[in-house]
């Protein structure tokens, strides 16, 4: 019985990694996933939200534009938007979260690169 359950939880250890991996802010590929995953939830236009992250930070979590006052994957400017603090914008999963909910409400011109994309 100790060797089935040592088993089991090395599985699920092992598991338990990969899963934690594959959603790694620090990984372009697993923010892409991401917002991948809450478009198609959120049924809005996969290529339109990718195009309009690569051209606000490349897809990066960490990024910072406007001289310090837009932040994280979708460039939330913080501003505009004073009940979101620089940590909630600089979290990948709450910064896309939040951007395709905006975007689920048809408010697609909040960003520049949309306006830039399909003016």
């Amino acid at each position: 019985k100790f060797v089935i359950l040592l088993i089991v939880f090395s599985l699920l250890f092992f598991f338990g990694v990969i899963v934690a991996s594959a959603w790694n802010p620090n990984n372009p590929a697993s923010v892409e996933d991401y917002i991948h995953y809450i478009a198609g939830k959120e049924k809005v236009n996969v290529s339109m939200v990718l195009s309009i992250a690569k051209c606000e930070s490349g897809i990066r979590a960490n990024a910072i534009g406007d001289k310090g006052k837009s932040f994280g994957v979708f460039q939330i400017y913080l501003p505009a938007h004073p009940y979101i603090t620089k940590e909630q914008a600089l979290n990948p999963w709450f910064n896309i979260n939040w951007a395709i909910d905006r975007m689920a409400e048809g408010k697609w011109n909040m960003w520049s690169c949309y306006k830039n994309m399909w003016p």
